[in-house]
């Protein structure tokens, strides 16, 4: 059974972002290139946990004119979309959705403060 991204650890998490980042260097594109892409793509999102998604929906929606955002909320929120998700990021995120993270994860995060998990949406990131 395949490990949820917020069951490995911060290594073993870099370690598979890192297998999935495009090859830049390529300049020749094949079917055999475009489906590799394509199930890179698929993975990184896997390993993404949607710590963005709030963000990504909250953004359609004001673009679209369904709601409208404050210059405050506009800004943080494009900070957060042009911030990398770290692995701190998918850790907090499973904490405050009550997953039950391993006690080896959490012991990367002996600074993790609990504000930081009661309120996902408004959470600030910072350690």
């Amino acid at each position: 059974m395949q490990r949820q991204p917020w069951q490995m650890t911060e290594a073993e998490w870099d370690a598979e972002r890192e297998s999935v980042r495009p090859n830049s260097v390529q300049s020749r594109f094949t079917k055999s290139s475009g489906s590799e892409a394509t199930v890179k793509a698929l993975r990184l999102e896997f390993l993404l946990s949607g710590v963005r998604d709030g963000d990504k929906a909250r953004w359609n929606e004001a673009s679209a004119g369904s709601i409208k955002l404050d210059r405050d909320e506009v800004e943080d929120i494009f900070e957060r979309l042009n911030t990398p998700v770290r692995h701190s990021d998918i850790v907090i995120k499973a904490l405050a959705e009550g997953l039950p993270v391993p006690a080896e994860v959490l012991a990367c995060y002996s600074d993790l403060k609990q504000d930081q998990v009661c309120s996902w949406e408004q959470t600030d990131f910072t350690f």
